[in-house]
C-alpha cells in the first residue's frame, strides 16, 4: 500500500486535530489551576469541550486513511478548524483574566 497519496491529507487532520486537544486542554489547565479540586474537576470539564474536536479527528481520519480525498470529509474538517478558532481565540482573549484569578 502506498502511503504518499496519504500522507499529506493526514498531515492537515492532524494538525487540525492536535491544535484543538492543545488549545482547549491549555484554557481549562489554567482554568482548574487554582482550584482545590483541580484533579477531579480538569477531566469532567475537559472531555464534553473535546467531544466535537475527538470527533471530526477520528471520523477525518479514518476517511483519509480510507482512500478518499479530502472533499469528502470537509464538513469534519470545518468543524475542526471551527473548534480550533473558537478555542484558541477565547484562550487568546481570556488569558490574562484566567491567570489572575
Amino acid at each position: 500500500m502506498d502511503l504518499w497519496p496519504v500522507l499529506g491529507p493526514l498531515v492537515v487532520v492532524l494538525a487540525l486535530g492536535t491544535a484543538g486537544l492543545a488549545a482547549v486542554g491549555t484554557l481549562f489547565a489554567a482554568m482548574t489551576a487554582q482550584l482545590r479540586a483541580r484533579e477531579l474537576l480538569f477531566p469532567v470539564l475537559l472531555l464534553p469541550a473535546q467531544v466535537p474536536i475527538l470527533l471530526g479527528a477520528v471520523s477525518a481520519t479514518q476517511a483519509v486513511l480510507l482512500g478518499q480525498p479530502l472533499g469528502e470529509v470537509a464538513h469534519w474538517l470545518k468543524l475542526l478548524a471551527g473548534a480550533d478558532v473558537v478555542y484558541i481565540v477565547i484562550g487568546l482573549l481570556t488569558f490574562e483574566f484566567i491567570l489572575e484569578a
